[in-house]
């Protein structure tokens, strides 16, 4: 549970309610990105882990960049936690993808069909807390503006202004962070 995680807490809870929300709207074959801007990695989307995942008829398989992306790049250590969470290791460095070898350099994660979206929900903020260092002031970038639409009509988070960095207003606060660039109008005004 959210609340009582000891890398989460209770200030989680409307992240994790509008994550559960377009995961449980995936439609088979269809890809969900989802987009954090880390402070660890100057929130930059260049720089921090994005994840994307896609419902198959037998699963749902979650992927969460790797060290091809992310930077800096996790350590060892870090690569063990992710293993240690349940993350399968990526099948190519950063180095043999990049020269043009064949396999994943992102890590990978199933779950059966039947697995509650709340579990699955609370795995990815526990990985992003825990590994890559997600805090709660830093921004949440959702897939595209009608998926933000959706989020935005929860009134749960705080939606950034429309800006050139956000021209979709698909990005997104927890409660009280980032007041100055949460815009003013529509349904959310947290």
């Amino acid at each position: 549970m959210i609340s009582t995680n000891p890398l989460l807490g209770p200030q989680w809870e409307p992240l994790a309610k509008a994550l559960a929300l377009v995961i449980g709207k995936t439609a088979s074959g269809v890809t969900f990105h989802f987009q954090p801007y880390l402070r660890r990695y100057d929130m930059s989307p260049h720089k921090s882990p994005y994840l994307q995942a896609i419902v198959d008829d037998n699963f749902f398989q979650l992927e969460i960049a790797g060290n091809l992306v992310v930077d800096p790049p996790l350590t060892d250590e870090e690569y063990k936690i992710m293993h240690f969470y349940g993350w399968s290791l990526p099948d190519a460095s950063p180095d043999e993808y990049g020269s043009g070898a064949s396999g994943n350099p992102n890590f990978v994660r199933y779950y059966n069909l039947e697995t509650p979206i709340d579990e699955v929900v609370e795995f990815i903020l526990t990985t992003l807390a825990g590994v890559f260092g997600a805090a709660e002031d830093d921004f949440w970038g959702f897939d595209n503006a009608n998926c933000a639409d959706e989020v935005a009509a929860l009134n749960l988070l705080g939606r950034l202004k429309k800006t050139d960095g956000n021209p979709f207003g698909t990005i997104f606060a927890l409660p009280g962070q980032h007041l100055e660039l949460i815009e003013k109008t529509g349904s959310n005004q947290k």
